[in-house]
């Protein structure tokens, strides 16, 4: 009985041995292929990287940028080389993607298709994200070279209104759930204008207190 019960449970363990020896033989010939592709694709990323970076500073994008002061708005970064590193880790995951599949694993493979799936989207509303806090800094600086009174002000609201509507636009790109975003922004909004509109009331009234308090006496005559 003892004799059986061990017998059983080493032929158990010489099958699984075996099982797991030749999911492993089978698994080798993708990895390696894998591997290939995903540095194939780290290559040529690196490559076009180069291009589109070389490309951008030839067109003197960065230089626009400087000279308009908007560089501090993506924390200085050249946008030449922000251009290239997301087009290179663009490449990349969409090699890795093709890299997994080849691996014939189920849960890679799951996995390569989500990248596919998303790449594209994140890398748009990275862009857009980017641009749109371009666009706050460049209209930033439009209100601070104007002759308003409260233009340090007016320069931070428009700022991080026009960034808060990239920022909700790129996460609704990738698939988040921003409606309690919107609707917090939406309230915000609302109570902003309100505020402005009493302050621009009083401030109104107060430089033109005394046309008001002649027109108020003529009135009552």
């Amino acid at each position: 009985m003892a004799s059986d019960l061990i017998g059983s449970t080493a032929t158990a363990l010489s099958d699984a041995a075996l099982s797991l020896w030749n999911s492993f033989v089978n698994v080798i010939p993708g990895l390696i292929a894998a591997v290939i592709v995903f540095l194939v694709g780290y290559i040529i990323g690196e490559v076009v990287k180069k291009i589109i970076s070389t490309l951008l500073e030839k067109a003197m994008v960065d230089k626009w940028i400087e000279e308009r002061k908007l560089e501090s708005a993506i924390g200085k970064v050249k946008m030449s080389k922000l251009a290239g590193a997301l087009v290179k880790w663009f490449i990349i995951a969409l090699f890795l993607a093709q890299a997994l599949q080849l691996i014939q694993l189920t849960v890679l493979a799951d996995f390569a298709g989500l990248l596919v799936m998303y790449i594209p989207k994140v890398a748009g509303a990275i862009l857009f994200i980017v641009l749109g806090l371009l666009f706050a800094r460049y209209l930033g600086n439009k209100v601070l070279a104007t002759d308003y009174q409260f233009k340090k002000s007016i320069q931070l609201i428009v700022e991080i209104i026009v960034a808060y509507i990239a920022v909700v636009i790129g996460l609704q790109t990738i698939g988040f759930e921003v409606a309690i975003m919107m609707d917090a922004f939406r309230i915000a909004f609302t109570a902003f204008v309100i505020v402005a509109a009493i302050v621009f009331g009083i401030n109104f009234a107060m430089s033109y207190k005394k046309e008001i308090q002649d027109f108020a006496r003529s009135f009552k005559r």
